[in-house]
């Protein structure tokens, strides 16, 4: 019975850092889920019943393995890779208890590895393990993060905590004769050195975060630049097709004089109607939002829209505002490219999008429309994409997020009578 209790204590401990920690989606086929239920208690009624004798250990880990299949949304070997790096990576956080369990019945009378004492360390590692999940859940960007880290680093995770794993064991194997003060301190300088090393891969994702925001943020800062050009370079032409139409205007007004004067209306007419449809065909004045770069966003934004989409804008930014160039360019993009893509899937709506500016005491209220035919999950929209290349795509909304909460801001997001709306205080 000791041993199906122990287990069914590794199976919780396994769900905790797979779901809690990893973040790895539950599958949605609920038969499997029940099926890996169903397996799991029957496993563990025959091993409190009958039991499989020496063989317990590999038998309850190929479950373990087995039922981590069952349970877990993605790609089979990655969420194997996953269990063994829950498996021995969290040696980082049992190592330090683990020692001070040894220091304690060196000392006191008390034999931790008896059967209620190894039950009461799986419910404190159980414990740590519930808590810490319960403080990333708690952060959805934390969430994303961890979900965003490259495969090959629970790889090079698993090496370290191998590594680590076989300094504390040699330790243990070699320090049976020595006085206990000296055991005590091999322990503890054993342990940190353990926790250094698992510390390294925990650097080693954090820099690798780094960075890709990095490289991701010098990517966006040149196009922005470019878009900035291209605007540039419009208002240039609109500057010049200004002063080409105020010098031809005055040899236009003598033109419709002279028809008035003759007396030839229907003429004056013709000629007012066809400079009116020259006039019409060139190029809106693009939207100015108060800031050039924005402006120069919202413009590259506009002309990627299809000839049946249309853009409303009005408002401006305010004039002091804290919030950098990048960001706001960030911010702006992101949210106009993502309409963008929204109104290019509809069928039967018409492709409005609707950006709305305004100054609330002293910061900036931006809302962003654009019509659905489809239900959302708001809850699950951070770093969602419907996009074919998941690796590249699905950061927009979760960098708004990350650019709006440095500011100490406000994202909301929500869904009401088939309009999506996004709104951001800054």
């Amino acid at each position: 019975m000791y041993d199906a209790a122990m287990q069914f204590l590794y199976m919780v401990e396994n769900i905790l850092c797979m779901r809690g920690i990893l973040q790895v989606e539950f599958t949605e086929k609920k038969g499997r889920l029940a099926v890996a239920g169903f397996f799991f208690a029957g496993m563990l009624a025959f091993q409190g019943m009958i039991g499989f004798g020496e063989n317990v250990v590999p038998v309850f880990l190929g479950v373990r393995i087995l039922l981590t299949l069952l349970m877990f949304f993605g790609n089979a070997g990655v969420n194997i890779l996953r269990f063994f790096f829950c498996l021995f990576y969290m040696n980082v956080l049992t190592d330090p208890v683990e020692t001070m369990f040894f220091v304690a019945e060196r000392h006191f009378v008390f034999h931790w590895r008896s059967t209620a004492g190894l039950v009461l360390y799986d419910l404190s590692f159980i414990g740590i393990l519930t808590v810490i999940a319960w403080v990333i859940g708690r952060h959805e960007i934390w969430k994303e993060r961890i979900k965003s880290i490259p495969v090959r680093y629970y790889a090079i995770g698993l090496a370290l905590s191998f590594c680590a794993g076989v300094i504390t064991y040699f330790v243990k194997t070699t320090e049976t004769e020595m006085p206990v003060p000296m055991k005590n301190f091999i322990d503890i300088l054993c342990m940190l050195l353990a926790e250094v090393i698992y510390l390294v891969w925990v650097f080693l994702v954090v820099l690798d975060y780094h960075r890709r925001r990095y490289q991701r943020e010098s990517q966006l800062k040149s196009r922005y630049l470019e878009m900035a050009k291209d605007h540039y370079r419009s208002l240039e032409s609109h500057v010049a097709e200004v002063r080409r139409i105020r010098h031809d205007m005055r040899h236009h007004l003598a033109a419709v004089g002279n028809y008035l004067k003759q007396g030839q209306i229907g003429e004056a007419e013709a000629y007012l109607k066809k400079e009116g449809i020259r006039l019409d065909k060139l190029t809106a004045l693009p939207f100015n939002a108060g800031n050039q770069l924005v402006s120069a966003v919202i413009a590259y934004e506009k002309g990627k829209m299809t000839p049946d989409m249309s853009l409303y804008c009005e408002g401006k930014l305010p004039k002091d505002m804290e919030v950098q160039d990048y960001d706001l360019c960030c911010i702006f993009a992101n949210l106009l490219s993502n309409a963008r893509e929204a109104c290019e899937r509809l069928k039967k709506k018409e492709k409005e999008i609707f950006l709305r500016l305004r100054q609330e005491e002293g910061k900036m209220a931006l809302l962003v429309e654009n019509p659905l035919e489809w239900e959302i999950d708001t809850e699950r929209l951070i770093s969602h994409t419907t996009k074919e290349n998941v690796s590249e795509h699905g950061y927009g909304l979760l960098n708004v997020k990350e650019t709006v909460e440095s500011y100490r801001g406000e994202l909301e997001i929500s869904v009401a009578d088939e309009i999506f709306r996004v709104m951001i205080i800054i």
